[in-house]
């Protein structure tokens, strides 16, 4: 996977990164909190084990893990919110 981009929703920053194959995968926190998903783990758990995934970086304090997710995981979570930011999430994902 490559290095995290840093994208910016409204006032809240969204991380991203792109596999090997140029596909999309974003950090599920940064996401969850602007859906206000307060357990982004058991919010995940409902995912398919092909729209998750860990992403490893390596930080001063040691290496690091975040839950992401890919775009089919990314529309599931938005579908299943009530909130009104899901629906302009999904058209800022995909206008």
């Amino acid at each position: 996977m490559n290095e995290l981009t840093l994208l910016k929703f409204n006032e809240h920053d969204i991380r991203m990164i792109q596999d090997e194959n140029g596909e999309p995968w974003w950090i599920a926190k940064d996401i969850c909190f602007i859906l206000g998903i307060v357990n982004t783990t058991q919010a995940l758990e409902k995912l398919d084990d092909d729209e998750k995934g860990i992403y490893k970086t390596y930080t001063l304090g040691g290496e690091q893990e975040m839950l992401i997710i890919n775009e089919s995981g990314l529309y599931s979570l938005i579908l299943r919110s009530n909130k009104p930011e899901a629906n302009k999430l999904r058209r800022w994902i995909n206008p």
